[in-house]
């Protein structure tokens, strides 16, 4: 009984001084995306599930988990365009330029259904 009480009493010490302490929790590293690929992620800042990860060239249409984008990462000589689908008509809300990278895809965020690469 007296040692579970000592035990205690230091632990107890021990996170008084600081010398104990809950680890923090992970948070997840950004993905990168390979050379000569575009890549969609869920979150922003490049986390979360990769949504697309494309090496598709000049013409082709790519589809997307519907307004799921947040980020996304261009390291192909071609353009890719986001495209939200809103009453049959199509709205390009978000362009990446050749070999640009977007932490945030404002006033696009999770309304991206495909990408047309130009």
């Amino acid at each position: 009984m007296k040692s579970r009480v000592l035990s205690a009493v230091a632990v107890s010490a021990l996170a008084t001084a600081g010398l104990l302490s809950a680890a923090a929790p992970a948070t997840a590293a950004p993905l990168k995306c390979a050379t000569g690929y575009f890549c969609a992620y869920e979150h922003i800042n490049f986390t979360g599930a990769v949504l697309i990860q494309s090496r598709a060239g000049r013409g082709a249409r790519v589809d997307a988990p519907d307004n799921r984008t947040s980020s996304g990462s261009n390291n192909t000589g071609n353009q890719w365009v986001g495209v939200n689908i809103r009453l049959g008509i199509h709205d390009d809300v978000y362009k990446w330029a050749p070999y640009t990278d977007a932490s945030t895809i404002p006033g696009a965020n999770d309304k991206i259904d495909f990408f047309d690469v130009k």
